[in-house]
């Protein structure tokens, strides 16, 4: 009987756990309050659950679950919370996977936040990637720049010391004529014999697109202008594509493009089957780990920017980051209020508890690290290579899935680049003004 009773006591227990699982209760006068955090990134959750944990120690009347899953499920995940109404409040995401959900009115601006306890702390350039309309949001916690990833052994055995940086922590940019005519030849010489190459080159699907929408950038065009494609009516947009398809051509890059997927990719760069890879700062990161596990073999790996030659003539470089931070979910006003407060706590200690697996966008945390890890500071003054590789188009990641195609259809030569940008143009900017027509914050 006794048993009998603890089960039903435990059972009914249950029952009023999952009642409040995202809601309130009163005890003792207090309200308590319970939510649930989301990353998509495995990575981030030990940092975010130890940030969880102090916030809720000091408010005992919060009660808050963290939910952490792969990026791949995001989508669905997304979809069915808003079908049942179990949004989480706070989502740590990259901005650009989830600005989609701001035009779809299921993520909601903190602006209000940033200018009461983040300004001064982040960076107006970083701020400006989580921007759309005037408004912030996400509150970013940490960036990982994309450039590309060299090699620098292979640079010394191929003869081309000048051109590696005078230390592993900072970023070089080389002169695009440079890139074209001496750098890829010289590797291409080195390799010869070999199932070796220069440059990675994959367009198998849109995993990492951006390190093509950089290659783009080679010339100063702009893929997306004021929110729309504009790929086929900028010159230097194909003037670009058109060097792409000619490096593939020369033998400059890996044989396999159209198949090959960046985990591929990466892997060849790892084991150095070519000299020059793309990475955001992550990857870089993930490329040291395994030298220091054991599981790849060592070798100088350093930091590029992607060169370009500028609309004035002159040389320059491009590079996009990644932005990682907080998005506040549209939930009700009791979830929204642990949000916005453990938001609030998080500005005041973020140097107590770093979310990190990149560049801290707060610049004092980035600050206090730089002494374990100096590309912090490389990475912040290469800031002035940044630009917006999303273009601010609504529907951005829906644009991906015409985008490869089009890649494809010009690396194999079945379109030429001209046509082949005119014709992701037309498709891109049908999805990006079904995505206008319908967006929350442009109507």
């Amino acid at each position: 009987m006794r048993k009998h009773l603890l089960l039903v006591c435990l059972v009914l227990l249950c029952s009023v756990s999952l009642v409040f699982a995202n809601g309130s209760s009163e005890s003792d006068g207090v309200k308590n309050m319970t939510t649930t955090f989301w990353t998509d990134s495995q990575q981030l959750e030990e940092g975010l659950v130890a940030a969880v944990n102090a916030f809720t120690t000091e408010h005992p009347e919060y009660t808050i679950n963290v939910e952490s899953f792969p990026g791949s499920e995001r989508p669905e995940k997304l979809s069915l919370a808003k079908e049942s109404n179990t949004l989480p409040s706070l989502f740590l995401t990259a901005f650009f996977t989830s600005a989609d959900e701001v035009h779809q009115g299921a993520i909601i601006p903190v602006t209000d936040i940033i200018n009461e306890s983040y300004k001064g702390l982040i960076g107006e350039a970083t701020l400006g990637t989580v921007e759309i309309n005037g408004d912030y949001y996400e509150v970013p916690v940490y960036t990982s720049p994309q450039g590309l990833l060299y090699n620098a052994d292979i640079f010394k055995a191929a003869g081309l010391e000048e051109y590696i940086s005078d230390s592993p922590d900072e970023i070089i940019c080389w002169k695009l004529s440079d890139l074209d005519t001496i750098i890829l030849p010289a590797l291409k010489e080195y390799f010869a014999g070999t199932n070796k190459y220069p440059m990675l080159l994959y367009a198998a699907n849109e995993q990492n697109d951006s390190y093509l929408l950089n290659l783009l950038k080679m010339y100063d065009g702009n893929v997306f202008t004021d929110g729309m494609s504009t790929a086929g009516d900028d010159p230097n947009v194909v003037k670009a594509l058109e060097k792409l398809k000619e490096w593939y051509d020369l033998g400059y890059t890996n044989s396999d493009v159209n198949t090959r997927l960046w985990t591929e990719g990466n892997a060849d760069f790892r084991n150095q089957m070519c000299a020059i890879s793309a990475g955001q700062f992550a990857t870089y990161l993930g490329h040291v780990d395994a030298f220091n596990n054991g599981s790849a073999e060592r070798f100088d790996i350093r930091v590029a920017a992607v060169p370009a030659i500028m609309s004035d003539g002159t040389d320059g470089g491009y590079m996009h980051t990644y932005t990682y931070g907080f998005a506040l979910m549209n939930v009700d006003d009791d979830q929204l209020e642990i949000a916005r407060e453990f938001l609030r706590w998080y500005s005041q200690n973020a140097q107590s508890y770093v979310i990190n697996s990149g560049v801290p966008a707060v610049t004092a945390v980035a600050d206090m690290l730089s002494t374990e890890q100096p590309l912090y500071k490389a990475y912040q003054d290469a800031e002035k290579y940044l630009f917006d590789f999303t273009g601010a188009a609504p529907g951005f990641v829906s644009t991906r899935a015409v985008f490869y195609p089009e890649i494809q259809n010009a690396i194999s030569g079945n379109k030429t680049p001209q046509e082949a940008l005119s014709d992701y143009q037309n498709n891109a900017n049908e999805i990006i003004q079904e995505f206008m027509d319908y967006s929350v914050v442009l109507n």
